[in-house]
């Protein structure tokens, strides 16, 4: 065993030196002995093979948040007729531990986790020669294999920092950021969908060979060679359509809303006066007890087939036109 002293630069160490050495009586304790030298002689002159060195480790499971005991082992080859010198480095690391659910809450952890193995052949004095030395003793010692322990003055530093609280609220949050960001994305595609419908069916009004445009998907207008009753090309059609998209949604502003009903409001006063127009106040269809009646009759025979002769289907057409002409006579007809 050899130990280093403590200075302002080092800390104390201790290093562990293991030899493998033939059995000499003056080296061991009372009551001990060695076999004679023939038999000696024999086991050395043997193959051994290899010998395995074996340390146990340590290691942090993120799993179930605990140290494991691992072992690693080394093959190393054994012949006691040659000598070799193995230097074992151990790794060290300290891992510090914050399991605090809210607050933190620190443990501290230092363990060995690793280690290397450095082989040389030397003579078969050097060791002897360097126990001599540390001991300041003479040891007459047939070393075949030594081992030099120590650990290395390089060690890695692990910070491990369990799930807080404050970090499962935050992902939760994220999460709501995230489900509020795709409703605002499907409500703005929702409305933008909407408003092209609107101004295409503006369009088809003034327009009616432009009906057979329609949208995809992708909230584009599509356009077909094969159904183009305009007799354009699909690229001026395109530029013409967007042209006038352009003015359809310039014409569904309100301010020009109420501008060309202005415009109407003045046409029909120039052509009828402004007598007629204060009467219109006055105009409207009014509900007789026969209409009321046949409204009745037909939302209860909604539910039923009922057979009728012509003449009644007739006659019934007639009452429904009477009845639907001033709500339905400049109603857009799909």
């Amino acid at each position: 065993m050899m130990e280093h002293q403590e200075d302002e630069h080092y800390q104390s160490m201790k290093e562990y030196l293991l030899v493998f050495s033939a059995c000499q009586n003056s080296s061991l304790k009372t009551g001990s002995y060695c076999a004679d030298e023939k038999t000696i002689n024999e086991y050395m002159s043997k193959h051994h093979g290899y010998l395995i060195l074996t340390v146990r480790l340590n290691q942090f499971n993120y799993v179930s948040q605990k140290f494991e005991t691992f072992v690693k082992q080394y093959y190393q080859a054994f012949d006691p007729r040659r000598s070799y010198y193995s230097q074992v480095m151990l790794k060290q690391q300290e891992t510090i531990l914050d399991d605090g659910v809210l607050f933190k809450n620190q443990k501290s952890h230092l363990f060995l986790n690793n280690y290397e193995l450095i082989n040389q052949e030397v003579e078969k004095q050097f060791m002897p020669d360097t126990i001599a030395f540390i001991s300041n003793d003479i040891y007459n010692l047939n070393i075949s294999n030594s081992y030099l322990f120590r650990i290395d003055n390089i060690f890695v530093i692990e910070e491990i920092s369990m799930t807080k609280l404050g970090q499962v609220l935050a992902q939760i949050g994220s999460i709501v950021q995230l489900i509020f960001l795709l409703k605002y994305v499907a409500l703005y595609y929702n409305n933008e969908l909407l408003q092209n419908q609107l101004f295409h069916d503006i369009l088809s009004m003034y327009y009616p060979e432009l009906k057979n445009i329609k949208i995809n998907i992708f909230n584009k207008f599509e356009f077909d060679e094969e159904i183009n009753q305009c007799q354009v090309p699909i690229k001026n059609l395109k530029l013409i359509y967007g042209q006038l998209l352009k003015r359809a949604k310039e014409k569904c502003r309100l301010n020009n809303i109420i501008y060309e009903i202005s415009r109407v409001q003045f046409i029909l006063e120039q052509q009828f006066g402004n007598r007629i127009l204060l009467g219109s106040h006055q105009l409207g269809k009014k509900l007789s007890k026969n209409s009321n009646e046949f409204a009745i009759d037909r939302i209860t025979e909604s539910n039923r087939l009922v057979v009728q002769p012509a003449e009644q289907l007739d006659q019934d057409q007639e009452q429904e036109n009477y009845l639907n002409e001033p709500l339905e006579i400049l109603i857009k007809h799909n």
